[in-house]
């Protein structure tokens, strides 16, 4: 990528989560050029660049991220959440990604949505994936970990968008997420938009 590999699009510098954040995603281009690097050597045909595979894998790579940073993480480790229906009952389910900051002892349970943009993906899009991953944030309950966030992570349909494209999604990013970064280390960019839960 010709631009830097990690750009802040939106967030707080002086909160504890922004800085926990940007940590964090400073991390995520080594991980995703060591992967790509470790597929081409292997001789693996196709792209393995896990933010332009699915939300599973992307989460994967950003638990590696999280342990390149200093922190610690769980990916899909069972958990009681609140169910849909009346009076809201706790049962077994899964949360996408717990990460423990080992500096603070913080902790942070996140939920994720994926979404492989169009070029003529909308802001209402983007809006409508990142509330679903704040929902299924709110169903993780407190007790879980110090704080909950939903996460929508963006990767374009195209291997090379065109700047028009990364300009549009830059804006909607930073418009809609409390905390948005751009990230680089693949073949495109992929976007992280981070919302707090209450």
């Amino acid at each position: 990528m010709s631009k830097r590999d990690i750009v802040k699009l939106s967030g707080d510098g002086r909160t504890t989560h922004s800085a926990f954040l940007a940590e964090w995603m400073g991390s995520v281009p080594p991980i995703r050029r060591r992967l790509m690097d470790w597929a081409l050597k292997a001789g693996w045909e196709g792209e393995f660049d896990p933010f332009r595979l699915n939300e599973t894998a992307s989460v994967s790579a950003l638990a590696n991220a999280a342990v390149r940073a200093r922190f610690v993480a769980l990916t899909e480790y069972v958990a009681y959440k609140r169910k849909p229906g009346r009076g809201r009952p706790y049962g077994l389910g899964r949360c996408d990604l717990w990460v423990g900051d080992t500096a603070t002892g913080g902790s942070y349970a996140i939920e994720f949505k994926y979404l492989f943009a169009s070029s003529n993906g909308t802001a209402n899009t983007i809006e409508s994936r990142l509330e679903a991953a704040v929902n299924d944030a709110r169903a993780v309950p407190g007790y879980e970990a110090e704080y909950r966030a939903g996460c929508l992570i963006i990767a374009t349909q195209s291997e090379t968008p065109d700047q028009s494209i990364i300009d549009r999604l830059d804006r909607q990013s930073a418009a809609t997420g409390r905390y948005a970064f751009r990230v680089g280390g693949g073949r495109s960019p992929a976007w992280l938009l981070f919302e707090m839960v209450a």
